[in-house]
Order: C-alpha cells, then sequence, then structure tokens
C-alpha cells in the first residue's frame, strides 16, 4: 500500500493511540477555514483574476477540515461506540401489539429501561 506523507502530517488520527490525537485532529480541522481566511485576506489580490485561486483555497480547506472531522469522529466511535436503545427488542418482547395499545405493560404504560452510559466528560 503507497504511503503518502502529506496525507500523514495532516491526519494524525493515524497514530497508534488514535484517541490522544484528537486534540491536535480537531485543532487543525477548526483553524484550517481560518488560516485560509487569514491567507486570502493578506494574499487575496495576488491570488489569480477575480479571486479563483483564493476560492480554490477556501474550498480545499473547508474540504479538508470536514476530513479531519470525520476521521476524528470515527476514531471516537471506534472508542466510544454508541449504545443501542434499551427499547431496540421491545416489540419482539411481546410487549407491543398490532393496535399500538400499551399490552403488557400493566396498565400504566410505564416500565423501566436499561440506563444508557453518558459519554460526555470521558474524553
Amino acid at each position: 500500500m503507497p504511503t503518502f506523507p502529506a496525507i500523514d502530517v495532516l491526519l494524525p488520527i493515524a497514530a497508534a493511540d488514535g484517541l490522544a490525537s484528537l486534540p491536535v485532529t480537531l485543532g487543525l480541522a477548526w483553524l484550517l477555514p481560518l488560516a485560509s481566511f487569514v491567507a486570502i485576506l493578506f494574499f487575496g489580490p495576488r491570488m489569480g483574476p477575480h479571486g479563483k485561486n483564493a476560492a480554490w483555497l477556501a474550498t480545499a480547506a473547508i474540504a479538508a477540515s470536514f476530513i479531519l472531522s470525520l476521521g476524528a469522529a470515527g476514531t471516537w466511535l471506534s472508542a466510544h461506540p454508541m449504545a443501542s436503545h434499551a427499547a431496540a427488542g421491545h416489540a419482539e418482547d411481546g410487549h407491543a401489539d398490532a393496535g399500538g395499545g400499551d399490552a403488557g405493560h400493566g396498565g400504566n404504560g410505564h416500565h423501566e429501561h436499561a440506563s444508557v452510559p453518558a459519554l460526555s466528560g470521558d474524553w
């Protein structure tokens, strides 16, 4: 498989411990459009007729930011898988009827679901 040094620089999530590099990855994703704005602000008149190359720079920065964000989301979700909803097998347990009623719930319609752990503060 060929290696691309430029991608290795832009995607630090390829490190052995992806979670440790998430702050750098998300920082780059946040700063790339800002850096392109500053470059366009100072060098925009020199970037081709009618800012054509400035538009390419801005679009490339936004696309790179999107790719970095997707990589960070993939890294985060691979380390912290989403918990399934407790009621996913609800209809299979015989608790749901075709009429949409409240069959099997003891009449009051309230029952306990397994708690879903919060992921906030986990980083």
